[in-house]
């Protein structure tokens, strides 16, 4: 499954947020103390039972705490539950949509398309027994009433445990009469009880086809794998037999069981007698894991060396061409920390359809180093996972992906966390600051952001509306795009002088698309500061826009907001499935359109 979204309400200082995720990698930037820990910590709960320092002290009865992802199913999930439950039902769609909602009292709550279809199909040929066994109770109810009354419910769903506790319940009233047949006054009778357990008989077929769902979709939830800091230390040795034991406790984080992952050693074997099988099985996770580490520690090249001097196992790091070994723990904090992040991410990201959350990762490596974090990030969501990482770091923003960004705000006067989907609003400068580094460090060395020519356009919706079709021409319909030209977002019409000044003091080319929808002040700011000859306009009339460039039918499909999402989140939304490869067409219009505005803004 791929989580599209998720809403927290009422966990620790998260009053309420509600964050659109990217497919990948999605990035929470905010300053500290923001709460960016505390919305991985609440998604952490989707596999973790919740904690009394979750509930806030200040809230109220009526703030349900809880957790609700909203999933996508790929029609190969679809085909697995269908086929694992005793529900006959045509389900013809590719994906589906399911949502989990998780909280204090409860593990797991399903809703959706796809759950409520499924849910129906179960509950149609129980209905009538539902309804005859309610009026049947309700007639024992109200006949009992002069005698002190019944204890048992009305079944309204499936799902709750009503049916067992209305057996128990309805087993004990036999035993009951039997002892005393004028209980009740004589109005219940066993024959009126037997009924009752009758129809509960039949009932039970369906609850345990409902039951029987709720595993199979609890089998789809992602498994959630959590890094919240890197405090233990690769040991430069430890016993064999300790090293197994390790092994084995999958329930404890252990860096040394991951090494062992990663390298592929077989601490089994280190048992075998043979000294030259040993040191085969040792050699073989030295070469592995000095291969693995060297593809993402791109610094100075190490060696990881692994070896077995019975009883122990031992660990060294030597620079390469060195013949001088190291403990781990006289290398520096930052090589540390990659080694133990390096080790767990990989023997967990080896698996498939996990959520991994991590925070504030990187904090001890310089610049470069961190930027070979994002490369180890990009691989493993190759293995359908996502990955959700929060971090203040410039280094770790990847400029050219800015959509991935989410800020974190903390909201000083209500002193709760709040969550803005777009990275252009609603935040202080120490929040966005991060943002404006990374934009900055890539304008200082003239890569990735800028470069030789570059198109400042006036807000993001424009930049994710042309950047994605660009993509998308490029692709499939062989369009080429100048290499020496950046397209850049100045968020906002207040920015767009601003950013123009930057390229200049940089020596870099540019020019200006604006169109006429709404830019007059854009124009008359740029005029005065004797910029005209660099604006691009677009379009003809004064209400031509960017999403005027689509065809109507094709301005309906991809530019129109849904569940009053804004207008920069849609162009987001619109400009992801085209990154993620999506499906996605347009008609030729749209296509002989944009294909004009490049042309023209190259010119």
């Amino acid at each position: 499954m791929q989580l599209k979204s998720f809403e927290i309400q009422n966990f620790r200082s998260i009053k309420y947020v509600k964050c659109y995720v990217s497919p990948k990698i999605t990035l929470l930037a905010g300053k500290n103390e923001s709460g960016k820990t505390n919305i991985l910590l609440a998604l952490q709960r989707l596999r973790t039972k919740f904690t009394d320092d979750d509930i806030p002290r200040t809230s109220n009865k009526d703030d349900k705490t809880f957790v609700e992802c909203n999933f996508v199913i790929s029609k190969k999930e679809i085909e697995s539950v269908l086929g694992n439950i005793d529900v006959s039902i045509d389900y013809e769609h590719d994906s589906a949509e399911l949502i989990v909602k998780t909280t204090p009292k409860v593990d797991y709550q399903f809703s959706g398309n796809f759950y409520n279809e499924l849910k129906n199909t179960i509950e149609e040929p129980a209905r009538d027994a539902i309804n005859d066994f309610n009026n049947l109770i309700q007639e024992m109810k109200d006949q009992s009433e002069k005698h002190g009354g019944i204890k048992l419910e009305a079944v309204t769903s499936l799902e709750s445990n009503t049916v067992e506790t209305n057996s128990s319940q309805l087993s004990a009233m036999q035993q009951q009469l039997t002892q005393n047949p004028a209980m009740w006054g004589g109005s219940i009778t066993m024959d009126k009880i037997t009924s009752t357990k009758s129809l509960l008989t039949q009932l039970n077929s369906h609850v345990t086809k409902m039951a029987n769902l709720h595993l199979q979709l609890e089998e789809l939830i992602p498994g959630v794998v959590y890094f919240d800091s890197f405090e233990d230390k690769l040991p430069p040795e430890m016993d064999l037999i300790d090293a197994i034991k390790a092994q084995s406790n999958t329930s404890e984080y252990n860096i040394v069981s991951d090494f062992v992952k990663l390298s592929g050693l077989d601490l089994e074997s280190l048992k075998n007698p043979d000294r030259q099988h040993r040191a085969q099985a040792t050699n073989k996770a030295t070469r592995i894991s000095s291969e693995i580490f060297g593809k993402y520690w791109k610094q100075d090249p190490i060696d990881i060396e692994i070896s077995y001097d019975e009883p122990k196992l031992t660990f060294f790091v030597k620079d390469r061409g060195d013949d001088y070994p190291f403990k781990p723990e006289q290398r520096s904090k930052g090589m540390q920390w990659f080694m133990c992040f390096l080790a767990r991410l990989k023997a967990t990201g080896s698996e498939e359809n996990n959520l991994i959350l991590i925070d504030e990762p990187g904090l001890y490596l310089h610049a470069q180093a961190q930027q070979d974090v994002l490369d180890l990030l990009e691989e493993i969501t190759g293995n359908n996972n996502q990955i959700v990482f929060a971090t203040h770091s410039p280094y770790l923003i990847d400029t050219s992906k800015l959509n991935r960004i989410r800020l974190v705000i903390k909201n000083k006067s209500k002193k709760i966390t709040e969550l803005e989907n777009q990275f252009n609003k609603n935040a202080d400068i120490e929040t966005i600051t991060p943002i404006v580094t990374a934009i900055g460090l890539d304008l200082s060395k003239g890569v990735a952001f800028a470069k030789k020519r570059n198109i400042l356009v006036e807000g993001v919706s424009d930049y994710y509306y042309i950047v994605g079709m660009k993509k998308y021409l490029e692709k499939n319909r062989n369009y080429k795009f100048p290499e020496d030209i950046a397209i850049i977002p100045c968020v906002g019409e207040s920015k767009t002088s601003l950013v123009a000044s930057l390229l200049i003091g940089y020596g870099l080319d540019y020019k200006i698309l604006l169109d006429k929808k709404g830019t007059r002040h854009t124009h008359e700011k740029l005029e005065e500061e004797g910029l005209t000859d660099k604006i691009l306009t677009l379009g003809i009339t004064s209400s031509e826009s960017i999403e005027d460039q689509f065809s109507t039918k094709d301005k309906e499909k991809y530019t129109v907001t849904e569940d009053n999402l804004s207008k920069t989140l849609t162009s987001k939304t619109f400009y992801e499935k085209v990154e993620s490869g999506e499906y996605v067409d347009f008609t030729e219009t749209t296509v002989k359109n944009f294909i004009k505005l490049l042309d023209d803004i190259t010119k």
